[in-house]
């Protein structure tokens, strides 16, 4: 029969040989399929993610999101899940630029900050193309891992002598994919497995030795 000290003893000890994890990530992708045309409380939920507007109002779903540099839509997208989170990608199309007159260069009005504990810790920026209904890929890098929060932004960079309206720019966000960073068992090194080993071995001796005693 199999002594329940014994067995309890078991168990701590391979609980305690197993406890080492690392993070392992779980891709979540919004992709607005439920966002209505405008959304009245600004938040919108999707795969445990939290996506709220400032600045503006949210909406342009179902499917996308729509983002103006000013007016209407809001400018800024805050995406935030209940665990820390890494930023993978995102994806937009284009709906171009009302300009007045078309500049040399187009600047950077695409924004995207990282925020870990309320600091930054990750920035990029980009230029929305100015040709009509141009999907650009973000693929976002190492820097943007582990945060609480993530902000989309598309800033009113030109000034009233380029740009015929306001809004200037505008784009639909089509999807942005986030991992989620959870808990997850890998395989031990041999030397944690061996030290596992060695424990059962010491508490399986003193259990023989406590029987001992009992016995005499």
């Amino acid at each position: 029969m199999t002594s329940p000290t014994r067995t309890f003893t078991s168990t701590r000890v391979a609980a305690l040989v197993t406890a080492l994890t690392i993070g392992a990530a779980e891709a979540a992708t919004i992709s607005f399929d439920d966002l209505e045309y405008i959304d009245d409380d600004g938040v919108y939920v999707e795969n445990g993610v939290t996506v709220t507007a400032i600045g503006g109002d949210l909406g342009g779903g179902p499917g996308v999101a729509h983002v103006d540099d000013a007016y209407f839509f809001a400018p800024s997208l805050s995406f935030t899940m209940a665990q820390p989170f890494d930023a993978v990608s995102l994806t937009l199309t284009s709906l171009g630029y009302d300009f007045l007159r078309t500049p040399e260069r187009l600047r950077d009005n695409i924004f995207i900050t990282g925020f870990s504990g309320g600091s930054v810790v990750a920035e990029a920026s980009y230029a929305l193309s100015d040709v009509y209904l141009m999907v650009q890929n973000i693929v976002l890098g190492d820097a943007f891992l582990g945060l609480d929060s993530l902000l989309v932004e598309l800033r009113y960079v030109y000034g009233w002598e380029v740009c015929d309206s306001s809004p200037c720019a505008h784009f639909e966000l089509n999807e942005v994919t986030l991992a989620s960073v959870t808990p997850a068992a890998v395989p031990l090194p041999a030397s944690a497995a061996g030290l596992g080993a060695a424990l059962l071995g010491l508490f399986g001796l003193g259990w023989r030795a406590r029987a001992v005693k009992r016995r005499a």
